[in-house]
């Protein structure tokens, strides 16, 4: 019985998710992180008035993303859109051989 409670538990926090876009990049993605967001362009105090209105989703989201072929890479996603593009200039092209351990 225990473990049927737990079980619905989890379901519930998953069906609480919800993907925002789908990322395709040249290789299969090894890892990812989020960075941490940007500083907001407005003065600080209506970023402090924008906190404490609610907690809306920020109008963008940066991925660190990690690829087989040993490569980063940063991805802009757009939580309004849904759509995601990677920021030009933040890549790093991979390091040696691409059999080299990583």
């Amino acid at each position: 019985p225990a473990g049927g409670a737990e079980e619905a538990g989890d379901e519930a926090a998953l069906a609480a998710l919800e993907p925002l876009c789908g990322l395709r990049g040249s290789h299969k993605l090894h890892s990812f992180a989020f960075l941490p967001p940007r500083k907001p362009a407005a003065a600080p105090s209506a970023a402090k008035a924008s906190r404490k209105r609610g907690s809306a989703p920020p109008p963008a989201v940066r991925v660190l993303v990690a690829q087989r072929d040993n490569s980063a890479a940063v991805w802009e996603v757009d939580t309004g859109a849904r759509t995601a593009v990677p920021v030009p200039g933040a890549c790093a092209p991979p390091a040696g051989h691409k059999h080299e351990p990583r």
